[in-house]
């Protein structure tokens, strides 16, 4: 029976929706106590998880009973914030309808509620060891997106669309539907278009997400972009060229170094507000950038670096001087992994509670996030492209094989990338029916009929 769930899972290529993009086939090929769907969106300003929980709230919690089953958990939990308030009322409803033995955990609306070890132990009471998993404490945590598309899996179909939040400095923030490889430039066009000149992309949310080069966007977010949407894409923010969240990302790393060394005034804030430090992680970001200023790469100052989360808090909210702990700290993550380097294992009582953080709207404030208007909405658009371009590596793992070539008429839905064998990762599909255009590092697809 699980082997055959499992099946059903790879091939329909679900890959995590809420970062990384684990292949969710492998993360459900263990046994574990506890099953956590993480609703509490860690990001300021996305929204999708919470269409998911208002809208599709039967799929979500079919998939949930579907992965439990599948790893053998006997405790089963949402957690989502106080503060969502419909989308406690809707699943409470959907349980009672199934009549399922699932509870619901009600975070604190801080910053980063949703982040994967801080909702083990705000759920369970139980720390996550220093470099390790959820697993090595009894839980699996899955996202909204990814219990959703496990449900479908279920019915045979893949994982070929997301739903994605456009939002920031666009004239109608919204929430969408979009076939993956959808270029970028068009869902903000169903966004009513960039308000700013010369807009810049960040994917993702305003703490965590990545920057687009600037090359990629253009002045005019031209349809040509080569960025398109994947399988662990679930935001867009646009945003002017002078925001703070744009200037900070285009620093380079020597830059930063420079800045760290005449600015840092060794106030630990970073260190405080941290949410691995108050897990009894051994991190401390303000002694990383002391070590980093003075070239000081000890290994006790800075293999805590190995620890970060990447939440952003330091540099968004955190630090009075405007510094970045957590570029630096990314920065010397290859460094310390280039020299095998471990972080310490040890966990110490720092009386971390479930509500420790920082206000997530206070964090979108200082995020300068105040000028934006939310997304949420009752209404999912539809975006429906003439064209697709699908990478065949969208996730943690290896990238897969192009299963098809030029010229071959596809249908929607059907696997046009599988993985090499005995490799990590999971098969692609195609988003959208029509020909086959271009096969390389992606698959392009154009509807029949189109110019």
């Amino acid at each position: 029976m699980k082997t055959t769930e499992l099946a059903k899972i790879k091939d329909a290529g679900i890959a995590g929706g809420g970062g990384a993009g684990f292949p969710t086939w492998r993360k459900m090929d263990n046994r574990a106590e506890w099953l956590i769907v993480n609703g509490a969106e860690c990001e300021p300003f996305l929204e999708s998880d919470q269409y998911l929980m208002r809208r599709q709230t039967e799929e979500l919690v079919q998939g949930l009973l579907a992965a439990a089953q599948i790893i053998g958990a006997v405790k089963k939990t949402i957690a989502i914030k106080k503060t969502y308030i419909q989308e406690e009322g809707a699943l409470r409803e959907a349980i009672a309808r199934i009549g399922a033995d699932i509870a619901i955990k009600l975070l604190e609306p801080v910053y980063p509620a949703g982040d994967e070890q801080v909702t083990v132990h705000a759920v369970t009471g139980r720390t996550v060891p220093p470099g390790g998993l959820p697993l090595d404490v009894g839980c699996v945590v899955i996202s909204v997106s990814t219990a959703v598309a496990i449900a479908q899996a279920q019915k045979g179909q893949p994982s070929i669309a997301r739903i994605i939040t456009v939002g920031g400095y666009v004239k109608e923030p919204r929430i969408l539907r979009a076939p993956i490889g959808t270029l970028v430039s068009q869902l903000i066009a169903a966004a009513g278009g960039a308000t700013c000149a010369e807009p810049r992309v960040i994917m993702g949310g305003p703490m965590m997400g990545r920057l687009l080069e600037a090359e990629a966007t253009g002045p005019a977010l031209q349809a040509t972009a080569p960025q398109v949407i994947t399988k662990t894409d679930s935001g867009i923010l646009v945003l002017p060229p002078h925001h703070p969240l744009v200037q900070s990302r285009e620093q380079s790393v020597e830059h930063m170094r420079r800045r760290a060394r005449s600015a840092c005034i060794q106030c630990r804030m970073c260190t405080d507000l941290c949410p691995r430090f108050a897990l009894g992680h051994s991190i401390e970001p303000h002694k990383v950038m002391r070590a980093v200023a003075y070239s000081d790469f000890r290994s006790e100052l800075v293999a805590g670096a190995l620890l970060c989360s990447e939440c952003g808090l330091c540099e968004v909210f955190s630090c009075p001087m405007g510094l970045s702990p957590r570029r630096i700290n990314v920065w010397m993550k290859t460094l310390l992994r280039e020299a095998k380097a471990t972080p310490c294992k040890e966990i110490k009582s720092r009386a971390a509670e479930s509500g420790a953080g920082v206000s997530a709207y206070r964090a979108a404030i200082r995020a300068g996030m105040g000028p934006c208007v939310s997304a949420r909405s009752e209404v999912c658009g539809e975006v429906v492209p003439r064209q697709v371009i699908i990478p065949l590596k969208q996730h943690i793992g290896a990238p897969c094989i192009a299963a098809v070539t030029v010229g071959e008429i596809v249908e929607k839905g059907q696997c046009i990338g599988i993985m090499p064998q005995d490799a990590l990762g999971v098969p692609v599909h195609a988003s959208i029916g029509g020909v086959v255009t271009a096969v390389n590092h992606c698959i392009t697809i154009r509807r029949e009929g189109s110019s």
